[in-house]
């Protein structure tokens, strides 16, 4: 019941204030909804209405989480062109618009480090790793080392693979934080 209370009152604002920012946020936390739930075409739908009512030019952070989101939504599809050029436009948005966001900077970190190759992904994670701590954004921080921890896996190297581990282990133990939920 709760999604259809958000879809009737984006509905209302867009008949009194179209294209408003608070319009474009529960449309695009609509779509986060409905892609938890693994509902794509709707999570599409409602954060395709987000990006409608952008554009390139202005409100940065909410077109940048549409495009992280429909990027995922390649992603599970296997359209890894696609959610790589998704993940990258979101990472330009939030790294050259008015406001720096390190929170979203480290999403789409892991986004593209999902995509790269074993050492390319050591980098991007690792660098999602320190953005997600100036953010104090614990979840990303914590999939950023499980990230790192695999990559010096797949490296051989089980030293700092059992570190970034552990670390992990330690923020989702510190700050209740779990696995991302799976899609």
């Amino acid at each position: 019941i709760g999604v259809q209370v958000l879809r009737g009152l984006v509905r209302h604002l867009d008949g009194i204030a179209p294209g408003s920012v608070a319009g474009c946020e529960l449309s695009a936390q609509i779509g986060r909804l409905h892609l938890i739930q693994g509902e794509y075409e709707q999570a599409e739908s409602w954060l395709n209405q987000c990006l409608a009512q952008t554009s390139p030019l202005s409100r940065h952070g909410q077109r940048a989480v549409a495009l992280h989101e429909l990027g995922s939504i390649a992603l599970y599809r296997a359209d890894h062109g696609r959610a790589r050029a998704l993940y990258e436009e979101a990472l330009r948005l939030v790294r050259d618009g008015p406001q720096v966001e390190h929170g979203e900077i480290a999403a789409n970190l892991l986004g593209l480090a999902t995509l790269a190759s074993t050492r390319k992904s050591l980098e991007l994670a690792s660098e999602a790793v320190e953005h997600a701590r100036q953010a104090a954004d614990f979840m990303h921080e914590a999939a950023a080392e499980r990230m790192v921890a695999e990559a010096h896996k797949m490296l051989d190297d089980l030293a700092a693979a059992r570190s970034h581990a552990a670390r992990a282990i330690f923020i989702c133990d510190t700050h209740d934080v779990g696995p991302e939920p799976a899609r």
